[in-house]
């Protein structure tokens, strides 16, 4: 007998396919799928690397193309495992570019409940392997994701950002969440490598600027306030160091009046209260958490001026994007900020150039005013200053001072209290300097404390404005011309020497230095001949694209700031004049007659 001839059919329209079946809602019967439909469902290494180079928009909007797509991504949980739902702030795309500056203006375009709804709805349900999960400056409610997200989501779940997200508080939300976790850790006594697969897959989370969190420095007194922002962020730090979670929030470790931020909160306060100061900073200053080319450097070529987290990385609207497998296009869509290499090459492996001893992270002002940014030099909160800090003794290293003692240099053997602050001696929250190298400085378990009334001064200079420094961690220049993509290169800091990134106009070899020589003997030099004055203003009307570069003010040492290349001594009051920018820019300044602070 003859076989019947059977036609022929296409798998992704036939009926008995599961592909085709409009039961389960991937696709009307009979109509044919799309090729773009047949590639992305037959090959998932195809499927699996466009997802990591879709943003999130983008990818809701494959989402909703049709019926079959819609039914294929909801049976496919990879495609929710990265995602960002974040906004921009007025703090971004102001003027000022300053991520950790406070404006009034700040306003949330994200509608009421909208979020919750695609979270409770879309994300939850689908995302069966969410690992990251990005919210910043979104109206996403506490409630719902400490409370629906968040547990159901607990053991996949290991990135979780929402900084700025007003609705989301430390207080109500973060602490209480995270605090049930660290009380049964305590309870269980299991160590704890043999407890993170049973219990939170959270390895980190970045929370500033959200609700009751604390950015300006804080004394011990208010942290007994039920009204105070101090106590919720203070628990974090400590919470999320028993969980082992990593943090943006984090206590600066240079000692004393050294930490500008600490000394200037604590300037005008009563001088028999307490001399203890807590500065909390933000850990993500310079990124802001945003990674990726921003809107207003994306026209034209741009010069690496060391923003790492732009030029090295592939992002849009700061997300991070990509595969991961090409240093060249970014690390990758799936890997945090605090992990990307992006952010450890201004934190890791730093040695004060004088003394060799290793430099911990701090925050923003102790960061940028001790290093410089023309030879790249970094020097740490003892060489920075004109007094040095008395030198520790070595076996009391590992001893710790009790924050409840509320003592300056009270001991507690055994738990190291200091461990956000590597190598010191003494709660580096004292004003108070002490600690004798020699044996008579030891009575017991108590410290002789030396405290200096002079003013510690400071061994960097600006070259010409110094920029403005908020108690809550902003950073910005106010002057004419001094916003925009230049301003924002006082955040390349610290960055190591002999990788390129000094100043060109500390380089002898380089066509930005002006040649001292035109002025005759280099040691002495006679600003008033005519000769050198006429070369120095052939040397500005040359028209160079890469002295026209937009740079900003700079942090100097006394070395870079003692050399002529990038100043000009004034007649009038024989001030330094910035070549950059006081006399080529105009952007503060065009002589030097009036007082120069009165003028800036």
């Amino acid at each position: 007998m003859a076989l019947a001839q059977v036609p022929l059919r296409d798998p992704f329209c036939d009926p008995q396919n599961p592909l085709s079946d409009d039961t389960d809602g991937f696709h009307p019967p009979g109509k044919p799928l799309s090729s773009f439909e047949k590639l992305i469902s037959t090959h998932p290494p195809i499927l699996e690397s466009l997802l990591l180079q879709l943003p999130t928009p983008a990818l809701l909007h494959l989402y909703h193309t049709s019926r079959y797509l819609r039914s294929f991504l909801q049976s496919y949980p990879i495609a929710w495992s990265h995602l960002s739902f974040r906004l921009a702030t007025a703090g971004i795309v102001s003027a000022q570019g300053s991520p950790g500056s406070e404006s009034s203006a700040d306003q949330r375009y994200s509608k009421p409940y909208a979020l919750d709804q695609l979270l409770l709805m879309v994300v939850t349900p689908f995302g069966t392997r969410l690992k990251t999960l990005d919210l910043d400056n979104s109206a996403v409610s506490g409630y719902v994701l400490t409370s629906a997200v968040l547990p159901q989501r607990r053991e996949t779940l290991e990135h979780l950002s929402v900084r700025g997200c007003k609705n989301v508080s430390l207080k109500y939300h973060i602490v209480p969440y995270l605090t049930v976790f660290g009380l049964q850790r305590k309870a269980s006594g299991v160590p704890t490598h043999l407890q993170r697969s049973n219990e939170l897959a959270l390895r980190s989370i970045y929370t500033y600027r959200c609700r009751h969190h604390r950015r300006r420095p804080y004394l011990p007194q208010s942290l007994l306030r039920r009204d105070s922002d101090s106590d919720p962020t203070h628990e974090l730090i400590k919470i999320c160091h028993e969980l082992e979670i990593w943090t943006d929030t984090a206590w600066c470790p240079t000692p004393g009046g050294r930490c500008l931020r600490r000394r200037e909160y604590h300037i005008g306060r009563s001088p028999t209260g307490p001399r203890e100061v807590w500065v909390v900073f933000d850990r993500l200053w310079r990124s802001g958490n945003r990674i990726g080319i921003s809107e207003e450097d994306s026209v034209g070529p741009m010069q690496p001026d060391g923003r790492l987290w732009e030029q090295i990385e592939c992002g849009h609207n700061g997300e991070a994007l990509g595969t991961g497998e090409d240093y060249g296009f970014g690390e990758g869509k799936a890997k945090p900020a605090h992990l990307r290499k992006s952010h450890t090459a201004f934190v890791d492996g730093f040695k004060c150039d004088q003394c060799g001893d290793p430099i911990a992270e701090r925050c923003e002002q102790c960061s940028v005013r001790m290093h410089c940014m023309g030879c790249r030099k970094t020097l740490c909160a003892s060489c920075a200053f004109d007094r040095p800090l008395p030198r520790k003794r070595r076996k009391y290293q590992h001893t710790s001072t009790d924050p409840s003692s509320g003592q300056p240099g009270a001991f507690q053997q055994g738990k190291n209290e200091l461990w956000w602050a590597p190598g010191a001696y003494q709660s580096p929250n004292f004003m108070q300097e002490g600690l004798d190298d020699d044996d008579n400085a030891m009575n017991g378990n108590h410290v002789t404390v030396i405290d200096h009334q002079a003013p510690r001064k400071l061994k960097f200079q600006w070259c010409c404005l110094e920029p403005m420094f908020s108690g809550g961690g902003g950073i910005a220049f106010v002057g004419p011309g001094m916003s925009g993509p230049g301003a924002n290169r006082i955040r390349t800091a610290p960055l190591p020497k002999g990788q390129g990134w000094e100043d060109p106009e500390f380089l002898p070899t380089s066509a930005k230095t002006f040649p001292v020589s035109a002025y005759g003997n280099k040691d002495a030099p006679d600003h008033a001949s005519a000769d050198g004055n006429n070369a120095l203003l052939r040397w500005f009307l040359r028209g160079s694209e890469e002295l026209n570069a937009p740079s900003c003010p700079r942090s100097l040492c006394q070395d870079c700031y003692n050399t002529m290349g990038w100043q000009a001594a004034c007649q009038a009051c024989k001030k330094p004049l910035c070549l950059e920018h006081d006399l080529r820019g105009l952007k503060m300044r065009i002589c030097g007659y009036r007082d120069l602070t009165l003028e800036k």
